[in-house]
């Protein structure tokens, strides 16, 4: 019985020491105990991925549509620049694959510079008998190098296949492009105490995932920041550091589609998590019903969903939240969101929501003025049908998110259907109820609809992001390669849009899954992307000028209490100042002082003005000129382009003045007399060395001058009114001037003075309206002519094309843009209030007609390669993107 009692004790004492062992001094590697090929991944790997099959993962990125665009990641550049070496390996050496079985791929990155990184590779469920110094002499033409690295043998081979590092290490292939990636893997397969796999956590992400898709990822989320730095600029360095709480590790199946890559895995949050662990207990929402009121502009979306808001919250907010328990929490309903809309500014907390569904609208009410009655009610006005306030609280959302989310401070906020909603900026609350009273929402976006279909009806934490909606983000957070323009790289990762990733309570885990979507072929509708509201309606279309320093663009308008305002590209105002009266010309930008820094010159009727940057009059140049009762606007020339500049304008006496930039006047210009009432500007043409000045009076005089003054021809005698300014072609010849009367004559005047006319059938042929501008495809301009809802355009004699319209056009313009070297015609109903954009034939583009009330401009505001238009409607300034 004691001899019993001691073979008992003895192998109770030989089991724990197994134990103690194999868990702590890694005796699981004895001779009967199989190495897990993950053990030789080495511990401060970010990204981990296991390759099922190496025929099926190409084939399968080969058909996707999204194949050149996964390219530019430097993770998939560089598995589809590793892959096939390692295939070429497998079937290459002789004995190295087992007969049922192809080997087990995983591959690992470790970083090789400040910039840089590689990956390391681990082969699993080779033949027993292989032996890779026999198998290796099966190679073809390979030469190869040994050494010895802790007691292994290290190869490294090339041919013309293969070029390639390798150690046979206890029936596992490890291999890499650089001998130092293979040595760092035998460094953790033979450091018992550091390798990655004594990670419990990191055994359960092994373990749950590789069930189904092409790839399995894992991601070690607190060695992810110190991988970013090779694609992610230093200075935010900081915000990608805060992700090591979110997460230990997160582990995806991915699954390649034609058009979209499907994810399904697991997230193992940290204990100390507190918002995750609360929520990994919550059940999820009945539904998402956020959706309905997010507008379609959203570039980001956090959503919250929970079925006890009150645990929760006595879960997450310390003693110090009494004040978010006293007034949100009684009536908080299942949803909480956080919400970016489309950024255009590094900045972006003018573009920053959080929405809060009620439970309790009437109680919702009650406790949120009595909140601002405690701090202080800011601002109280209404909108529509809705009334925007404004109350003196911060950190409204830190109590339960934490300072990462605690964007939302002092807010305006609304009751919108069940939610309320809060924002730092009060233009863009109310562009967030344009946007919901028009329908422009998630909920009847059928783009999101379609996409939102492959993901779960509810969950407990989601994240939405729009790349093509984040170039300011993606500018200010990503490195571009040496050589490479920002906006390049970003015009091809944008496709990958929308993503969506949701996570759900599921065994005290988060189960996450989630789609990436390409989207090269969506249109994106027509959207307002940002509105800014001025203290009048607007008096003149706004007008684009260039921020010399930041290279950038800025927005120049004035309103009809004649106050101007210029706004960066964003839509921010940055100063604004009053004149005396309505401007009269185009915003000219120059170089008063030729150091590069620019100004803005333009007349009023009494004045000529000439403001820096910063809405001061420039100093020393005798700004503002007094010039009485201007006719017209400005007419600038720079002759030899030395910035030599010239003004010439009208007055209602018929004098035509010519100064220099100082104020000066200019011979044969002081004043230039006799030419009657004229109300368009001047133009200047340069033909064969020779200056033309041109001039048209309210009676259709026509006259052609020379630079001193002198009339070049007889004054041409056109009939009829003109609406429009005439226009000018001294590029092709014959050389001509075209006018247009208000009854569709165009007449064609020649240098000499000599002059033709054409009847172009323009609707009713009433109060016509005329530009001249090349908009097809040959080397002349058009005869454009609009009479009230017809317009018509005339390649010299020869309609080309025409368009009628549901009401009738008051102003017709053509815009010159970025992206084209033709010009594109533009109507504006002002009775309507509506704006149009017509293609090269003669049809609005689609989404058009939208809201204005002035003509517009195009250009590629943010510098994305994506035309923006800008216009005023009403007392606000829009910038839509089409």
């Amino acid at each position: 019985m004691e001899n019993k009692r001691k073979w008992i004790l003895a192998l109770l004492s030989l089991l724990l020491l197994a134990y103690l062992g194999s868990s702590v001094f890694g005796w699981y590697r004895l001779p009967f105990k199989k190495i897990n090929p993950y053990e030789a991944v080495p511990y401060n790997s970010a990204l981990v991925f296991e390759i099922k099959d190496w025929d099926k993962l190409p084939l399968a990125l080969t058909k996707a549509d999204y194949k050149d665009i996964i390219e530019v990641f430097p993770i998939v550049e560089k598995l589809q620049f590793n892959l096939p070496e390692i295939k070429n390996l497998i079937q290459s050496l002789d004995g190295l694959a087992n007969n049922k079985n192809r080997p087990k791929v995983i591959a690992a990155t470790q970083l090789s510079g400040q910039n840089d990184f590689e990956l390391v590779y681990v082969l699993d469920g080779l033949k027993k008998d292989f032996e890779l110094p026999t198998a290796l002499k099966s190679l073809d033409g390979v030469k190869t190098k040994t050494s010895i690295f802790k007691g292994q043998q290290i190869y490294q081979i090339q041919n013309d296949s293969i070029a390639l590092t390798l150690c046979h290490f206890k029936g596992l292939l490890l291999a890499g492009k650089k001998p130092y990636l293979v040595e760092y893997a035998v460094r953790q397969l033979k450091d018992f105490g550091s390798n990655i796999y004594r990670d419990k956590i990191f055994r359960k992400a092994v373990s749950l995932g590789g069930k189904e898709g092409d790839l399995t990822c894992m991601i070690n989320v607190e060695q992810f920041p110190l991988f970013a730095t090779t694609f992610i600029q230093p200075q935010v360095q900081h915000e990608i550091d805060q992700i090591k709480s979110i997460a230990d590790w997160m582990s995806f199946d991915l699954h390649i589609q034609k058009e979209t890559i499907m994810l399904a895995g697991y997230t193992f949050f940290p204990k100390n998590n507190k918002l995750l662990k609360a929520l990994s207990k919550q059940k999820q929402p009945k539904e998402i019903k956020t959706y309905q009121i997010i507008p379609d502009h959203t570039a980001l979306m956090v959503h919250f969903g929970f079925r006890e808001f009150k645990r929760l919250v006595r879960e997450l907010v310390p003693e110090e939240g009494e004040e978010f328990k006293k007034y949100f929490m009684p009536w908080i309903g299942e949803e909480l969101a956080v919400v970016l809309t489309e950024p255009h500014a590094d900045a972006f907390a003018s573009n920053q929501f959080a929405v809060f569904q009620m439970d309790n609208q009437e109680l919702a009410i009650e406790l949120l003025d009595e909140l601002a009655s405690k701090k202080g009610e800011l601002e109280s006005y209404p909108y529509q049908n809705y009334t925007i306030r404004r109350m003196m609280v911060k950190d409204i959302l830190k109590p339960i998110l934490g300072d990462k989310f605690n964007t939302i401070q002092n807010p305006y906020w609304i009751l919108l259907d069940e939610f309320v909603v809060m924002a730092n900026s009060k233009t863009a609350l109310e562009l967030w109820i344009d946007k919901y009273n028009i329908g422009h929402t998630f909920g009847r976006n059928e783009a999101f609809l379609n996409f939102e279909e492959n993901l779960s009806s509810t969950s407990n934490l989601q994240i939405y992001f729009d790349f093509r909606k984040l170039f300011q983000w993606y500018k200010s957070y990503v490195k571009v390669e040496k050589g490479r323009r920002i906006e390049e790289s970003f015009e091809r990762i944008q496709k990958l849009s929308p993503i969506g990733v949701q996570w759900s309570a599921h065994n005290n885990m988060l189960f996450t899954n989630g789609q990436i979507q390409f989207s090269e072929t969506e249109r994106m509708p027509t959207q307002v992307v940002w509105k800014t509201a001025l203290k009048e309606e607007a008096l003149i279309a706004p007008s684009l000028v260039k921020n010399h320093k930041t290279k950038e663009w800025e927005i120049f308008v004035q309103d009809k209490s004649h106050r101007v305002y210029l706004l960066n590209n964003g839509g921010q105002i940055l100063w604004e100042r009053k004149l005396e009266g309505p401007i009269l010309s185009e915003i000219y930008q120059i170089d008063a002082y030729r150091n590069d820094k620019l100004q803005l010159l333009f007349n009023t009727k009494e004045y000529i003005y000439l403001i820096d940057r910063n809405g001061e009059d420039v100093k020393g140049k005798g700004y503002p000129k007094n010039v009485r009762n201007a006719s017209n606007g400005l007419m600038v020339m720079d002759y030899s382009n030395d910035k030599d500049y010239r003004m010439f304008l009208a007055t209602e006496s018929g004098n035509i003045y010519g100064y220099k930039l100082n104020g000066s006047p200019l011979s044969g210009w002081n004043p230039n007399e006799g030419n009657g009432v004229i109300n368009f500007p001047l133009q200047h043409a340069l033909v064969d060395g020779k200056d033309y000045i041109f001039s048209q009076n309210n009676r259709g005089r026509l006259r052609i001058y020379d630079l001193d003054g002198t009339p070049r021809t007889n004054t041409v005698k056109l009939s009829g009114r003109f609406a429009s300014p005439f226009g000018i072609d001294m590029i092709s010849k014959p050389y001509r001037v075209v006018n247009v009367n208000e009854e569709a004559y165009a007449y064609i005047t020649n240098l000499n003075g000599k002059f033709f006319n054409l009847k172009l059938k323009a609707g009713k042929r009433r109060k016509v309206k005329f530009a001249y501008s090349d908009v097809i495809e040959d080397e002349r301009k058009e005869y454009i002519a609009l009479s009230e809802n017809e317009i018509v355009a005339y390649d010299h004699s020869e309609k080309i094309l025409s368009h009628q319209f549901e009401e009738n056009q008051s102003d017709l313009f053509t815009i010159k843009t970025k992206n084209s070297i033709k010009s594109r015609i533009g109507t504006l109903s002002r009775a309507k209030r509506r704006i149009y954009l017509l293609d090269e034939n003669g049809l609005p583009y689609p989404n058009f007609p939208i809201a204005g009330t002035t003509p517009f401009v195009m250009e590629d505001l943010f510098g994305e390669n994506k035309e923006v238009l800008v216009v005023a409607n009403g007392n606000s300034i829009y910038a839509y993107r089409l």
